[in-house]
């Protein structure tokens, strides 16, 4: 190879599903996007999800995680993306956890002005988790 008295600088490609996120049980559903960086003259393949290890059917950069009390809590979200440069592949990952929670129901109107202030003085008609 010839010097040719400049110098290119790779990066390392990442691939980011942000950070670890909160639902509500029920209906609820949140989205997880999975964002590339430092491509260069790289392009995006593929995309392929899991949840929890189980093959997910989303192959763009979104999928959509519905809440889920069971059977796993959190449930764990990687995606592999996987990139070309016309010639040649490799693949970047990255997971993230989603946490289901049930937050209960709260019996009737209540409040607390005393401080510390604590859930404790609080009565529920369901236990949440």
């Amino acid at each position: 190879m010839v010097a040719l008295g400049w110098t290119q600088l790779f990066f390392a490609q990442t691939v980011s599903l942000g950070n670890d996120q909160i639902i509500c049980s029920g209906s609820n559903s949140t989205i997880v996007t999975a964002v590339t960086d430092n491509l260069g003259a790289l392009t995006v393949v593929s995309y392929a999800w899991t949840v929890d290890g189980v093959s997910a059917s989303s192959t763009s950069n979104t999928l959509t995680v519905n809440a889920s009390l069971n059977p796993n809590n959190p449930q764990v979200i990687n995606c592999v993306v996987t990139l070309t440069d016309g010639t040649n592949t490799s693949t970047i990952n990255d997971a993230v956890n989603i946490y289901t929670i049930d937050p209960g129901v709260i019996a009737g109107d209540q409040f607390s002005c005393t401080s510390p202030f604590s859930t404790n003085a609080f009565t529920s008609t369901s236990p949440g988790s």
